[in-house]
C-alpha cells in the first residue's frame, strides 16, 4: 500500500486562499451586485409594478441630465474636487518628513502638537465656534441692525436676537 504525501507548503495556500474568501464573498456583494440596479436607469420604473411592465425609455433621463447647467458645473465641480484631493495626498507625507528635519525637539513638538490638534477636536465644536464668531450678533460680525434705530423694523423677535429693551 502506498502512502500519499502532501506537499507540505499546498496547504498553507489552500488556507490562504480559504481566509480570504469572505473579503471576496465582501467585494461581490458591494462592488458588483449593485450593477444590476442600473437597469431602473433605463426603464420609467413605477413602484409595485415589476421591471418587464414598465416603459423603456433608454437614455432619455440621461440626456434630460446633461441637458441642465447645474448638473454639468457640478460635475466640473466634483472633477476638480478629486484632482485636488489626488494632487495633496502626498501633503502629509511631505508635511512629516520635514518636521522629522527639525532639530530643536520642543519648537518641532509645538509644530506636531499644533497641526495635529484640529483632529483630535470635534468638527461639530469647530463649526458651532466658528458660527457664533461670524453670526451677526457674535463676536467679530457687528448687529447690522441693533446700533441703528430704524422705525418699524423689529428684530427682535427673531430666532437668536435678544430684546435690548
Amino acid at each position: 500500500m502506498k502512502k500519499t504525501t502532501v506537499i507540505p507548503g499546498r496547504r498553507k495556500k489552500y488556507n490562504l486562499l480559504f481566509m480570504t474568501l469572505p473579503f471576496m464573498v465582501i467585494v461581490l456583494l458591494f462592488n458588483y451586485v449593485p450593477i444590476f440596479g442600473w437597469i431602473y436607469s433605463v426603464f420609467d420604473y413605477i413602484p409595485g409594478v415589476s421591471i418587464l411592465e414598465c416603459d423603456f425609455v433608454g437614455l432619455d433621463y440621461f440626456r434630460l441630465i446633461f441637458r441642465d447647467a447645474n448638473v454639468v458645473r457640478t460635475l466640473k465641480n466634483t472633477f476638480i474636487f478629486a484632482l485636488i484631493g489626488i494632487v495633496l495626498t502626498p501633503l502629509p507625507m511631505f508635511f512629516a518628513i520635514l518636521l522629522n528635519e527639525i532639530k530643536c525637539s520642543p519648537v518641532r513638538r509645538v509644530v506636531q502638537t499644533f497641526t495635529t490638534l484640529p483632529n483630535f477636536i470635534s468638527w461639530v465644536i469647530i463649526f458651532s465656534l466658528a458660527f457664533s464668531l461670524f453670526a451677526t450678533d457674535g463676536l467679530l460680525v457687528p448687529d447690522p441692525a441693533g446700533d441703528l434705530e430704524i422705525p418699524g423694523l423689529e428684530l427682535h423677535h427673531l430666532p437668536g436676537r435678544h430684546s435690548r429693551h
